[in-house]
């Protein structure tokens, strides 16, 4: 077994120094309770003097908090009074009397502030006083106490009491208030002492959202979440607190597993946010990656703590379901978040509450419908397998001679029975309005419903909360102790499977070993074991932990709308199993005689985790009556430990002697001992380690988006971003985001659809829901700017390909291939995102990347295409935009040259202002040389005359299998058989035959699906034909107005079916396209660019942060100090080089343009503003040999967002570098902030 070092800490020296200091910090100022001076008599004089001055001098007499603007009071006189013994309310109204100021108290705080009412003129003072309470009694500390109609007022103390001061008057009404209890006003009526009941206000209490960092009100939290109270949770039951969440929400989904049956000891598997397809590889306790992430009182916990959870301690539980809760957890919360708030101590005297619940777990065999042994007789007397008549007769006389004598075992009744539960749960709380106290007590015992399983819970708390004026100090230490008996009558499916005509007993009325076989001579024999006979024979099967949790909270409201909070939680768990398997049990029954020495085992295992987090989060929230600003910055440092230690030992040939050391050896199969030990940082750890155990010799990369700066991940990448790495392939999630139908050609083509018309709302994607404020616009195209579009972020792609430094990008993958039938982002009603529409029509993109990746890297053969069509009106001039790989391009009119294109983004050429003339449209690509390498046209097509019908099918023909489909693509022609790119008839379709009409998409009332009128657009569209099971000829005829009809035949063939039953398989026909071959074992790029390497750096400022911009690592800048004199760096190259390029991510890349100047030693070889981008910026300097670079700030940086309407890289989700936004404007404007420093020299120029 492993040992422990001796010198091992559970925390390293200086974190339990600090952790000593803390809570000294903490129990010193328990000591410490400040004097409640609202009760004080006071003597008060003023004389000639200034308000500001007086309150302030009430304030040093008085010892109580007052807030108030000096400004705004500014010179304003204080009448002249003398008062004797009189509460400090009563002085207070005094000193305002006729200054047009009033006060109010706030949570403890008297704050001054402009009278809005009219100033009711003093006379003697009326004193009143009270209790206010709950509906249960309990005192209501902070209650507000007004006088309605004026602003007087105060609140209750930690007992509920308040004492109120004002002037004699008729007619008083005092009106009570508090957060989640509803308003009550009380007439005064002289009493000297008011008790007021307040209720609860049950629809305000369910409007807030508890994400655990912060808490919200439901209408300004803009994620999908769900808000139980206890109340809701009780009702369903008293079983767990998950199997109540399953039943209160349906996204809380538990996946049943009739494996487990009803084993309490099986921790359930949970779905929050869809299905995964990531096994457990923790075990039954240690937490699988599919599982939500729990909070429990704003710290992180497992799934087995929830399970053992008191659900007596439950407030609340919040249901975090969307991409929201990523942003407020990061990739834990990939499968949502459950947020568990527990009660917390109230003040007041010490309250004892007990609460005992006794638990049912019954059976349910419903769903089994098994034979008896009459009926399963006859099933293996028609079925049954031999080889030997003889033999077989034999045995079914066996059989038979069995049931006559009145064998016929209920094999499932054997290992049930009811479990009777019982669990107790006791809670004691009190304490003053500074120091509360909580204690809680459980103890749960829940029985299965298999003999002798069980699990057995004891956990106790104490909670201590310390209020000091805006300092909030509490400490939550828990423990848990847990033993959990796996049943010893083995897994229910064992039961299942034996025959009816067998018996667990013999003659004697003894357990026997063996419950029957099925062999004997020619038969197929299997031997199988009496699962009644294991649980006789001394098996353990248990499983225990012991868990400390100390969880230390503070918060600070350094502001009414400012407030920081600090946690510090520090846990440790010990485990172990222990699996105990004599010799004598039926799994060893097929053991040979050469292993009898290894019959019986017993493997043990001991483990211990240990995890310290800790948090610091800052809340700031403005709230005014039409806008609401809510900002939250959180830090957190997390570091966990976990050690295992498991053997087995064979050999144990007496069942009594069930003792470790009893063993004859150690299990052959895993000796030595093993064990492992493991410090995590992130999930991308848990993921390798699931990749190396199911899948070691796959070659399947693990990564994840935003995996930037994680070494333990082997690819990364952001969506729509540039990212580059030189440690691991970093690529684009989704590289493009816009959309454009494929019936819209450009502004001067039917249906005249410009760039960006449509509707001005968003379909978000998460919830599903049209967010009227996000304006879609942007995104809605036509095919020209649809192309433009994509050939720009390609080329963004292209740009950093493999080949043109150490630090290059992979690439990206599109978010759909094809459009949808899905959500949307204008006015049709599906998704326009794809390179092909639905029908896999391709669009203008499809063959623009055609030809901008040609070669597995680099192009290897030209290639040309030309954007649109060429059917336009004689008054059209447009330009006319051409894709090539080719070094220059020349456009042809009818024969006649039109000069060569402006080329952008390498691969695209625009030729401006080309006027209209039928014919021939021809693009002619050159290389380099001037040679002719790539050609294509368009024609002009003349009026539609007539419908064209073909099959796109398997190549191994239409099988009538009921489910084989073909496609029917349907076009209009000309007369000479050019298809007509105007063309959008409504064409009708008929269907003779055995085949179903699926049909096909459009732009249109419910787009068409399954009508048999369906649109062409642009000329062409396609539907879907499905076969019957009964083959023949189906005939499909197409008709429009105005356009000679068109049919088309098509014969499906049969398919063998036997039994209900067919060997045919659709997809084993399809051949896999490999015209690209396999993948090249040699470099499938040319070397075009080197990256000269940084030795060092200086700079104006912050030189100790230099290396981080050049360190490989995106998500970390070196920045100046905001000064203009210090906006420089110096970059010192490992050599002497040409360097003719500069490639730089900026800080705010997306939002900034910085103004550089840059110098190769002291020559300047380049000055000028950079490009906002959504990456890196290149700029071509001009070559210089050096071996040092200075980078500096020349002026104020501009900003303004170049992408704000992409509202996939908008905050949240977005990186904080990205939507850096310097405060106060020009003021901060001096800041240059590097990401990352290339510098190159290019081997093709």
């Amino acid at each position: 077994m492993k040992k422990k070092a001796p010198d091992r800490y559970f925390l390293p020296e200086f974190l339990r120094k600090m952790l000593a200091a803390v809570y000294l910090l903490f129990i010193v100022s328990l000591s410490y309770a400040a004097a409640d001076n609202d009760t004080k008599l006071i003597t008060f004089a003023v004389k000639s003097e200034n308000l500001n001055d007086v309150l302030i001098k009430f304030k040093d007499q008085t010892g109580v908090d007052i807030l108030f603007n000096k400004q705004l009071i500014g010179n304003r006189k204080c009448n002249d009074f003398e008062v004797v013994n009189q509460p400090v309310e009563v002085i207070l109204s005094k000193i305002l009397e006729g200054t047009g100021f009033v006060f109010s108290k706030v949570d403890g705080v008297y704050v001054i502030k402009k009278s809005t009412e009219k100033i009711v003129q003093p006379v003697e003072p009326l004193a009143i006083s009270g209790v206010v309470t709950d509906t249960d009694g309990a005192p209501l500390p902070g209650v507000t106490v007004l006088v309605k109609g004026t602003s007087l007022g105060s609140a209750t103390d930690t007992e509920g009491k308040f004492k109120l001061s004002l002037p004699s008057q008729e007619n008083v009404v005092l009106v009570f208030s508090f957060v989640g209890m509803q308003t009550k006003e009380v007439p005064y009526k002289g009493e000297s002492e008011i008790k007021v009941t307040l209720q609860t206000d049950v629809t305000e209490m369910e409007q807030v959202v508890v994400t655990g960092i912060f808490t919200r009100k439901t209408e300004s939290y803009t994620g999908a979440a769900t808000t139980i109270k206890k109340e809701e949770l009780q009702k369903m039951g008293n079983q767990n607190v998950l199997q109540s969440l399953k039943s209160l929400d349906p996204a809380f989904h538990i996946i049943e597993n009739n494996d487990f049956g009803s084993d309490p000891n099986k921790a359930p598997q949970i779905q929050l946010r869809g299905q995964q397809s990531m096994p457990d590889i923790k075990g039954t306790y240690n937490g699988n990656p599919n599982q939500p992430l729990f909070i429990l009182d704003g710290f992180e916990t497992d799934i087995t703590t929830v399970y053992d959870l008191d659900m007596n301690r439950v407030e609340t539980i919040v249901l975090l379901k969307d991409a929201a809760a990523k942003a407020i957890y990061g990739a834990k919360a990939a499968n949502g978040v459950v947020v568990i708030e527990t009660r917390q101590p109230k003040a007041g005297k010490m309250r004892i509450s007990y609460k005992g619940d006794l638990s049912l777990t019954i059976p349910d065999l419903t769903g089994y419908n098994l034979c008896d042994a009459r009926e399963k007789y006859e099933v293996d007397k028609a079925h049954g397998r031999y080889s030997d008549p003889w033999f077989w007769e034999q045995y079914l006389n066996q059989i038979k001679s069995e049931i006559e004598r009145g064998v016929d075992t209920d094999w499932l009744a054997q290992p049930l029975h009811t479990g009777i539960g019982h669990r107790h749960s006791l809670y004691l709380d009190g304490g003053d309005e500074h120091l509360r106290y909580g204690v809680d007590l459980l103890y749960n015992e829940i029985k299965g419903v298999m003999k002798g399983s069980d699990r057995q819970t004891f956990t106790g708390g104490i909670t201590l909360a310390y209020r000091y004026k805006d300092l909030l100090f509490r400490n939550q230490l828990s423990t848990t102790l847990n033993r959990a008996n796996d049943s010893p009558y083995g897994s229910f499916d064992e039961y299942a499977k034996l025959n009816p005509y067998w018996t667990p007993y013999d003659e004697n009325g003894d357990l026997k070993q063996i419950a029957g076989s099925t062999g004997g001579g020619g038969l197929v024999g299997v031997t199988c074991g009496n699962p009644l006979w294991n649980a006789s024979i001394g098996t353990k099967n248990f499983s225990k932990y012991t868990s400390i949790t100390n969880n230390f909270y503070i918060e600070w409201q350094a502001l009414t709308a400012l407030k920081f909070i600090g946690r510090l939680g520090l846990s440790k768990t010990l485990n172990a199993r222990e699996d105990f398997y004599p010799a004598s049990h039926t799994r060893f029954l097929g053991y040979s005689e050469d292993k009898f020495f290894e019959k019986g085992t017993y493997s043990k295992l001991e483990g211990e985790s240990s995890n310290v987090n800790m948090d610091i989060t800052a809340n700031y929230s403005l709230l005014s009556d039409k806008h609401q600003l809510f900002l939250n910055l959180n830090y957190k440092m997390e570091q966990s430990r976990s050690e295992k230690v498991t053997f087995t030992m064979v050999g144990f040939p007496n069942d009594k002697n069930g003792f470790i050391t009893s063993g004859l050896g150690f299990n052959k199969s895993d000796y030595p001992p093993v064990g492992n030990e493991s410090i995590s940082r992130e999930h991308m750890i848990e993921m390798k380690v699931i990749r190396d155990l199911y899948d070691p010799h796959g070659g399947r990369a693990i990564g994840s988006r935003e995996m930037l700066d994680i070494r333990e991940a082997e690819y990364g990448g952001e969506m729509l971003y540039i990212n580059k790495s030189a440690h691991h392939p970093m690529w684009a999630m989704e590289y493009c985001r816009d959309e454009g139908l494929r019936k819209y050609w450009d502004d001067y083509s039917y249906p005249y659809h410009k760039d960006g018309d449509g509707s001005n709302s968003y379909k978000s994607t998460v919830t599903n829901k049209v967010q009227k404020k996000v304006d879609a616009r942007v995104y809605n195209r036509n095919q020209d700017s649809f192309t433009i579009e994509n050939i720009i972020r390609w080329f963004d792609y292209w740009r950093e390909r493999p080949g043109t430094g150490d630090r290059v990008s992979s690439g990206g993958v599109k978010i759909i291939f094809s459009d949808t039938n899905t959500h949307y982002r204008g006015v049709e009603n599906y998704r326009r995102s794809g390179v092909t529409d639905a029908m896999r029509i391709p669009k203008d993109p499809f063959f623009a990347h055609q030809v901008m990746w040609d070669g597995w890297v680099d192009t290897e053969c030209p290639r040309i295409y030309i954007v649109g069509h060429w059917n336009y009106n004689d008054t059209v001039l447009k330009p006319v935009y051409v894709v090539s790989s080719a070094d220059k391009v020349e456009l042809f009119l009818n024969g006649k040259s039109l000069g060569n294109g402006e080329r952008d983004y390498h691969f695209l050429y625009t030729f401006k202002d080309i006027a209209f003339v039928p014919g021939r449209l021809e693009a002619v690509g050159y290389d380099e040389k001037g040679k002719e390498c790539c050609r294509t046209q368009l024609q002009t097509a003349g009026k539609p005359e007539q419908i064209q019908l073909s099959f796109i099918q398997s190549p191994e023909g239409w099988k009538a299998d009921g489910a084989d489909m073909v496609l029917l693509q349907v076009e209009v022609m000309d007369k000479d058989g050019n298809r007509c790119p105007l063309a959008n008839d409504l064409i009708h379709f008929e269907v003779e035959g055995p085949a179903e009409w699926r049909g096909g998409i459009a732009q249109g009332e419910n787009n068409y699906i399954l009508s048999k009128d369906l649109p062409v657009e642009c000329g062409i569209n396609r539907a879907l034909i499905r076969s019957l099971t009964t083959a023949g000829n189906v005939r499909i005829t197409a008709k429009a107005d105005g356009l000679k009809p068109a049919e088309i035949s098509l014969t499906s063939s049969p398919v063998e079916v036997k039994n209900g039953l067919s060997n045919y398989i659709p997809g084993d026909e399809l051949e896999g396209r490999l015209t690209r071959g396999e993948t090249p074992q040699t470099p499938s790029y040319k070397v075009s660019k080197v990256d000269v390497g940084i030795v060092s750096a200086i700079a104006g400022a912050n030189n100790e942060s230099t290396v981080n911009s050049f360190d490989d690592n995106e998500l970390s800048e070196w920045r100046n100090d905001g000064k203009a004199a210090t906006a420089w760096i110096t970059y010192k190259l490992e050599r002497a080089a040409r360097v003719d390029e500069v490639c730089m991510k900026l800080t705010g890349w997306r939002m900034r343009s910085y103004p550089l100047e840059i110098y190769a030693g002291k020559e300047l070889i380049w000055s000028g503003d950079t490009d906002k981008s959504l990456g890196y910026v290149h700029l071509d300097v001009k070559p210089a040999l050096t071996n040092e670079i200075t980078i500096r700030l020349k002026g104020t940086s501009k900003e303004g967002d170049a992408f704000g309407q992409i509202v996939e890289v908008a905050a949240p989700v977005a990186n904080e570098l990205d939507l850096f936004k310097a405060k106060d404007g020009d003021k901060t404007g001096h800041e240059l902030r590097i990401v990352e420093i290339e510098f190159k020299e290019n081997l093709l120029k």
